[in-house]
């Protein structure tokens, strides 16, 4: 069925763009509206209601066996996030 019978606007659907806390994504405006990193980054630019997950924080070195676990256990809580 076409959108004009459904009173829905044409084109791509609802669609979100997800970025990661304290995250900076770029100067352009879509970019810029994901960024998470400084409010004075988002001065005078409009932001959308989009997602926004919590990154994994690793210890490093990353093969060191004392890493491993908590390193595991990060992504587990940040894929977690995500979903």
């Amino acid at each position: 069925m076409c959108s004009c019978m459904t009173n829905q606007s044409p084109g791509a659907g609802d669609y979100a763009i997800m970025s990661f806390k304290g995250g900076f994504h770029g100067r352009l405006l879509g970019s810029l509206s994901t960024s998470r990193a400084k409010a004075v980054h988002k001065v005078d630019m409009p932001a959308f209601d989009w997602p926004a997950a919590t990154p994994p924080h690793y210890r490093y070195p990353l093969d060191n066996a004392d890493n491993v676990e908590y390193n595991k256990e990060q992504d587990r809580l940040s894929l977690a996030d995500v979903r």
